[in-house]
């Protein structure tokens, strides 16, 4: 009774630890010090999950994009609602360049990350 009370409690103990790490993660890409690019609004984009760095992101469309080109914004919190492979949003907020540390190697020069404090969005 001790022994299955006992690994229930380190089974809880392991499922409320990962759910720390990863808030813990987040928060601090969140309050990282970056510089400011440009503020946008009522822009389109289309959301992806982009691996290489675990998080959802917003692939911003513009008139500006080349072939070549694409400009991706990983937003702090994407709430579940719109967590959707190719869901089209429009979105508002503030960019801010990644930091040197944050971009996975080898870089990709055609892929332009940013963060993105979104002010809102919808779909």
């Amino acid at each position: 009774m001790k022994a299955t009370l006992l690994n229930t409690a380190i089974g809880f103990a392991i499922v409320l630890s990962s759910f720390t790490c990863k808030k813990d993660k987040d928060q601090n890409f969140c309050d990282k010090e970056r510089i400011i690019s440009d503020t946008v609004y009522n822009r389109t984009g289309t959301v992806y999950y982009l691996e290489p760095y675990g998080r959802w992101g917003i692939r911003i469309d513009s008139a500006t994009n080349s072939l070549d080109d694409s400009f991706v914004g990983f937003p702090c919190d994407l709430s579940n609602e719109f967590r959707a492979e190719a869901s089209k949003v429009t979105f508002s907020g503030v960019l801010k360049h990644l930091n040197e540390d944050e971009i996975k190697r080898p870089e990709i020069k055609t892929l332009h990350l940013f963060y993105i404090e979104v002010s809102s969005i919808s779909h």
